[in-house]
């Protein structure tokens, strides 16, 4: 991992190569001199096929997972907060300690801070809760502002509202733009609802096939709202014919 001088991009990935040993021996070759960037400030949604790489790729972005050849770059003193499926929050500590764990050192009052926080996520009743006294909607919300509150420059979200009803995940999705709003922090989104990474992402990075390929959609809908333009090009580009058989998921 390397940093990089650029105002304009958060990651860059040169000719980046990865291949890994199934345990009967198998190779299987991730992606292949891959290319691609990150624009600063923008949220990339990424979605895709199961087991095309999505999630290797973030992996590597962040740090957790080698690769072969090529480099990411990042830009200088970038920051990587991540929110999984699972909100990982410490079950023996109190909502109020959770997020004071990761950002006690961010502020002269943190205490305060995360308080403000609470209230503009309706969550101020609940500082002195447990995890396993909250449903899941609101834990996720907790660990988002866990990690919004140590100001990250870049913020990986892998499948983290996969697990929540409908309802809770439009609350996420909505709380998730407004934060980006305020914070413009740069942002990648894997997810396997198209609809979600087309509500969420001003790009749209399509990955299919081993060695990973990927198409890239400028998102319009934030502008004009027409969500069935941008479907009809993610569909084109997966050769889906049948919207039924689809059901909103790649």
């Amino acid at each position: 991992m390397k940093m990089f001088n650029d105002s304009k991009n958060c990651v860059e990935i040169k000719n980046l190569s990865k291949t890994f040993i199934r345990p009967n021996g198998e190779k299987v070759n991730i992606c292949e001199n891959l290319n691609l960037y990150i624009e600063k400030g923008k949220i990339s949604s990424i979605i895709g096929s199961s087991g095309c790489g999505k999630t290797t790729l973030l992996n590597m972005i962040a740090g957790f997972e080698n690769y072969d050849d090529g480099e990411i770059y990042l830009a200088p003193n970038c920051k990587i907060g991540i929110l999984f499926q699972n909100n990982v929050l410490f079950p023996w500590k109190t909502i109020m300690q959770n997020i004071l764990f990761a950002c006690r050192n961010y502020f002269d009052d943190p205490k305060a801070v995360i308080r403000e926080y609470l209230a503009k996520v309706g969550l101020s009743e609940v500082e002195n809760c447990y995890p396993n006294e909250l449903s899941g909607g609101m834990n996720q919300r907790i660990a988002l502002l866990r990690i919004l509150l140590t100001s990250p420059d870049l913020i990986i979200l892998d499948e983290a509202f996969g697990a929540l009803d409908y309802q809770n995940r439009l609350e996420m999705q909505n709380l998730f733009l407004e934060l980006h709003k305020e914070r413009k922090f740069t942002a990648l989104v894997v997810t396997h609802d198209m609809l979600e990474a087309i509500t969420l992402g001003d790009n749209i990075f399509i990955f299919y096939d081993q060695p990973l390929k990927f198409n890239i959609i400028q998102n319009s809908v934030k502008s004009d709202g027409n969500y069935s333009s941008i479907i009809n090009q993610v569909e084109s580009i997966f050769n889906i014919s049948d919207q039924s058989k689809y059901n909103k998921e790649v």
